[in-house]
């Protein structure tokens, strides 16, 4: 007997202790015992469970169900509670009788879990295919490898530059450097190997077809610890770029525009990027500098090419003129007003406008221009009829508008409606290596125009172009050339045959040579670079000397490379 009270109480204790809720029954349904977590599930103590059967406690079992079968029920609770729990029922006997012991297991906290796994496997996969969609997108070419720089993962852009080496997941670089000499490798490894990104390297690529020119980032990739983990590496094809940077390079000019020079080849450059958006275009510089030119190649490279180009210059017209030409006017607006007339703008309708010298039109006149450039809208004098134009308007000034702001003389919101897109036409003293191109384009000019077989000028002519000042700038460059054409006779220009007031100011000026010139600050140079983003054949383009000549000028100022500077 004293070792059945330990044997009974061990029962007891295990029956209370089981994480399961734990029911006896009968086989009519009967509650014969209940631990615990069975009375806490249903909130009732002993003598309320022991009185209720399993159909009033909401666990219908089958009459055959079979020992060891599980079974999964949603259980509602006292308060309409609901619970997904799992059911298993094993024989017992009880006072002789047949018996089954019902086991009970809350699956919520496990389904909860389930759920949450799912929703995370889901938003990891929604992402990863966001990211892979992102990545397919992109126009750059993208390779990601592994720490042993085995492809991970390539994108289609990547795929078509690289097809020739065939990199597609799986491929090993480092195989593929030593059979081909693949040039990603070299990026590629130093990132590895240095932990570090490399920035803007540039690469030629030879994949069976034309050779391209590409620049490559490689990064490191890290895990949340810091373990390098792989590297990804984007792709730009530049051929294109450096194509037109050759061709600009190699060109003497731009349509009816003439120079070889860095200041005339960046010129040209804005030329095509301002000829592709339909927006104002605002032209400064001296007079004569072939401002209206500038206009004229914008008209004829961009889209509006097959409308009109009409040009009113502002400056030759009093107010009322200006305003009428500019306009139009209907038939009595003013005295002298006879028939109606279509204005420029009307005139223009799907092409462009140049207006010159802006700066001198007056401020009646600048605010209807300021309401035309914001709605597109205008009148024409003496009429109360709204119209609209689909016109591009390309201004030109010799004046500093910004010092006529502070003096009054010219709205400040015009000016910033104007200068949407600027650019700045340099005077003829500032690119004199154009002006043996200048000359020969007008001597093939003036050639046609009077008759004479003039083949050229003479090296000290040249020389004494090459040194004036050119207050005039390439319209008095122009004149000079013609009004040798009158006076020669064939041959070769000599330096009587130019305007006695050249002679003479050429005579006046200290003479200065070219390389005095050309010789650049500190300054120019950092600013040079600093447009170029530090690359130094186009800076050195801009600052028109040698790229050579550039380092030396870097090395011997004390001036670093910042891009450098930063990385280390």
């Amino acid at each position: 007997m004293s070792s059945e009270v330990p044997r009974k109480s061990l029962y007891e204790a295990a029956f209370e202790c089981c994480g399961a809720r734990l029911i006896a029954r009968r086989l009519d349904g009967q509650i014969l015992l209940a631990n615990r977590a069975a009375l806490d599930l249903w909130g009732v103590n002993k003598d309320r469970m022991l009185d209720s059967t399993m159909d009033e406690l909401g666990l219908e079992l089958p009459p055959f169900f079979p020992s060891g079968r599980e079974m999964t029920l949603s259980l509602e609770l006292p308060g309409g509670v609901m619970r997904q729990m799992e059911m298993e029922a094993a024989p017992m006997e009880h006072e002789g009788l047949p018996a089954a012991l019902i086991v009970l297991r809350d699956l919520s906290p496990r389904l909860r879990s389930e759920q949450t796994l799912r929703m995370a496997a889901l938003e990891i996969d929604r992402y990863r295919q966001t990211m892979e969609t992102i990545i397919e997108h992109i126009p750059d070419a993208v390779i990601a490898a592994g720490p042993d720089l085995r492809v991970l993962k390539v994108n289609a852009p990547a795929g078509a530059l690289c097809r020739q080496c065939s990199i597609t997941t799986g491929t090993d670089i480092r195989a593929l450097a030593e059979e081909s000499d693949c040039p990603l490798y070299g990026p590629l490894q130093q990132a590895l190997t240095s932990n570090r990104s490399v920035e803007e390297y540039r690469l030629s690529l030879d994949c069976g077809g034309d050779p391209q020119t590409v620049v490559c980032s490689a990064k490191p990739l890290t895990d949340k610890q810091g373990g390098l983990v792989g590297v990804v590496m984007v792709l730009r094809d530049i051929s294109r770029l450096v194509d037109m940077e050759k061709r600009l390079d190699e060109r003497m000019g731009f349509g009816p525009i003439v120079g070889k020079s860095a200041l005339m080849r960046s010129i040209f450059a804005r030329i095509e990027q301002f000829a592709d958006v339909d927006a104002t275009v605002l032209l400064t510089g001296e007079s004569g500098t072939g401002k209206d030119l500038i206009a004229e190649s914008i008209h004829a490279t961009g889209p509006r090419a097959k409308g009109p180009l009409v040009k009113l210059n502002c400056a030759a017209l009093s107010e009322n003129l200006l305003e009428s030409e500019l306009f139009g006017h209907v038939r009595g607006a003013f005295t002298g007003a006879v028939t109606d007339k279509t204005g420029r703008i009307q005139a223009a309708e799907g092409g462009t406008l140049f207006l010159d010298e802006i700066g001198d039109i007056s401020p009646h006149t600048q605010l209807r221009l300021l309401r035309f450039l914001e709605s597109k809208e205008y009148e024409r004098v003496g009429e109360s009829h709204t119209r609209k134009a689909d016109v591009r308007i390309i201004a030109a000034t010799n004046a500093n508008l910004t010092e006529g702001i502070r003096e009054g003389r010219f709205r400040a919101d015009l000016y910033y409606r104007l200068r949407v897109m600027i650019l700045h036409v340099p005077p003829l003293k500032e690119r004199t290596e154009d002006i043996p191109l200048l000359v020969d384009r007008f001597i093939k000019l003036f050639r046609g125009v009077h008759g004479k077989e003039i083949e050229g000028v003479t090296g000290e002519v040249m020389q004494l172009l090459l040194r004036y000042s050119w207050p005039g700038n390439v319209r008095e460059l122009k004149h000079t050339i013609e009004h040798a054409f009158v006076v020669g006779e064939g041959g070769l220009i000599q330096r009587n045959h130019l305007p006695v007031e050249f002679r003479e100011q050429t005579e006046r000026e200290p003479a200065m040579s070219r390389s005095r010139r050309r010789d650049v600050t500190a300054e120019e140079i950092i600013g040079a670079l600093e447009q170029t983003n530090w690359k130094k054949a186009p800076a050195a383009r801009i600052l028109g000397i040698g790229r050579t000549t550039l380092y030396m000028k870097m090395e011997s100022m004390g001036i670093v490379d910042r891009r450098r500077a930063r990385r280390g």
